[in-house]
């Protein structure tokens, strides 16, 4: 999908600046989605001249005058074919597969690094999960928005087992105290 696309659907939850969307497309489709944030504001420009958005220039003293952008009823119609027409194909872009794939070049102690720094980020997005489901924003949000966190727990609490159990078949301590690559 298309970052004029997604800006589309990042419209269909409200009424959002230039800079609203981008931030949105940064923090929270990021993690599933190669988005190009630099190609916002000219789709919201292509967007505006195919009657898709409308926008208001809101006067700001000391800033430039700033865009609030809404979706409009074609708008909202190429969005939902948009989505019917997209295949839910589960794509993995991960700089750990890639790490992992290449494993037998790398020496045990990056290894052990890999495998903590992982765990490590793991407790940081599962902490961030369980935060936003017991926030106020969580109280408004629709089903997908529920679906998806319920989605990544579950995929994160499997990913951690996972690498807790099996962690040894990489890096294991040696009689010496050496740390050592198992194959």
């Amino acid at each position: 999908m298309n970052t004029k696309t997604l800006c589309l659907g990042i419209l269909t939850l409200g009424d959002a600046s230039g800079y609203d969307i981008r931030k949105q497309l940064e923090e929270n489709f990021g993690h599933f989605m190669d988005v190009s944030t630099n190609a916002v504001y000219p789709a919201l420009k292509n967007l505006s001249q195919e009657n898709l958005v409308t926008y208001t220039i809101i006067k700001q003293e000391k800033y430039p005058d700033k865009k609030i952008y809404r979706l409009t009823e074609k708008g909202r119609n190429v969005w939902t074919k948009s989505l019917q027409n997209l295949s839910p194909k589960h794509k993995v872009r991960s700089q750990l597969m890639l790490l992992m794939f290449f494993a037998d070049t790398l020496n045990s102690e990056r290894m052990q690094e890999i495998m903590i720094e992982r765990l490590n980020e793991l407790g940081h997005w599962t902490n961030v999960c369980n935060s936003w489901q017991t926030s106020d924003e969580s109280l408004n949000a629709g089903i997908g928005p529920h679906f998806l966190v319920d989605y990544a727990m579950t995929m994160m609490e499997a990913e951690k087992e996972f690498l807790e159990k099996n962690a040894n078949r990489f890096v294991r301590q040696s009689d010496d105290g050496e740390i050592e690559k198992t194959s």
